[in-house]
């Protein structure tokens, strides 16, 4: 039976019509075509009991796993064995993390070994209640023997800063890069035999910058130079003995001065970002028989 002219006709209008709708639909933002859902819901409950039946056909055709399921037993066994596969290299983990923190503890006391040094290790529970001071609040305090100028590290020889101030089972820390630290004087390790001295202030931005020294060297023997990546250590008179020759940080880079390019300005970062720790390790100096402190 032929198609009538007229049907003919309707149908060749329909066409360019349902393609000019779907390029408009593709266009339109997605949120305007929150009403497509319903279409969704609709069709998904009319195929939900075909589909059913023909993902079991595919399944019965291309199982998940080659060569059929395993026996029961089998499956019973092989849960386990994943189980116990996490279990282990969880606890490995764990030993390589606690035998890197015994190493770092051992390298803390190993500066200054003349010092009756006991290490605690406590969790930082959060920053000050005020919101413009930088003191961080450490689950240690008094009952611990914690006072006022302990000092504070983070992984045993970076130095943290000092407790501004001890509560009982609490105490607050002032990073050495907090605005109000102050300045501190450091040894720039240019060689294993010594260093340059250099004063350095908290720039703010978790950076301490200032000067290096630069002594007079005898003749026919170079100057050492301040270089990125070498180490600064703490040689400050007016930090406790336990703080002294811990890390306060790398240098970052080396510039001249503005007003004196002979002048070698310093930026040391930290190893670690200070205020984002979760945890510190306090030097506390324990009295001796001789009632020292």
């Amino acid at each position: 039976m032929g198609r009538r002219p007229g049907q003919t006709a309707v149908s060749r209008r329909l066409l360019p019509i349902t393609i000019a709708a779907l390029v408009v639909l593709a266009l339109v933002p997605v949120r305007f075509m929150a009403f497509a859902g319903w279409f969704a819901d609709l069709t998904a409950v009319v195929a939900a009991p075909v589909s059913q039946p023909l993902r079991a056909l595919a399944a019965w055709v291309a199982p998940a796993r080659a060569g059929g399921s395993p026996p029961e037993h089998v499956a019973e066994l092989e849960q386990q064995r994943d189980h116990y596969a996490t279990l282990y290299h969880r606890v490995r983990d764990e030993n390589s993390r606690l035998r890197e923190l015994v190493r770092q503890l051992q390298g803390g006391i190993a500066l200054n070994p003349e010092l009756p040094l006991r290490l605690y290790t406590a969790s930082v529970v959060g920053a000050s209640s005020d919101l413009s001071s930088p003191l961080l609040t450490v689950r240690a305090g008094r009952r611990h023997g914690v006072e006022r100028n302990t000092v504070a590290t983070v992984a045993g020889v970076q130095l943290l800063g000092r407790v501004d101030r001890a509560a009982e089972r609490l105490c607050y820390v002032r990073p050495i890069t907090a605005p109000e630290a102050g300045s501190i004087i450091g040894t720039v390790m240019v060689s294993d035999e010594g260093g340059l001295l250099c004063r350095l202030a908290p720039v703010g931005d978790g950076t301490l910058r200032g000067d290096a020294e630069y002594p007079a060297s005898p003749e026919g023997r170079p100057a050492p130079e301040v270089a990125p990546g070498q180490l600064v250590r703490l040689s400050d008179p007016v930090w406790p003995p336990s703080a002294q020759m811990l890390i306060i940080g790398q240098v970052e880079r080396v510039e001249p001065a503005p007003d004196a390019p002979l002048r070698r300005v310093i930026t040391v970062r930290p190893t670690v970002r200070l205020e984002r720790v979760s945890e510190v390790v306090l030097r506390i100096l324990q009295e001796t028989d001789e009632g020292g402190g």
